[in-house]
């Protein structure tokens, strides 16, 4: 189903956030598989959350991974390296 501006309606009432830091692609003829976790200091990891999805659904969120990594280093200015500090100021992300 799509918007007034063409975009699918999505309902996002339930869903919690949570933060990853860790992240592994597997992959075979039918099917990519994504991983997200967290690491700490110590290495300690966790694993809690897999998306199975279509090749042709991987390339779209590459897509839009890869246009919302533009418009965020437009809006806030070039990406910090890993190893880097940032400030963290949580706020309500901008949903593609």
């Amino acid at each position: 189903m799509l918007d007034m501006s063409g975009r699918r309606k999505t309902d996002h009432s339930g869903l919690v956030g949570q933060y990853s830091n860790l992240f592994s692609i597997g992959f075979n003829g039918y099917m990519f598989i994504f991983d997200f976790g967290m690491t700490n200091a110590v290495g300690t990891a966790l694993v809690y959350s897999r998306i199975v999805t279509s090749p042709a659904d991987a390339e779209e969120f590459l897509r839009l991974l890869s246009r919302s990594l533009d418009e965020h280093a437009n809006k806030y200015g070039p990406l910090t390296k890993a190893g880097d500090t940032a400030p963290f100021a949580p706020t309500e992300p901008s949903v593609q």
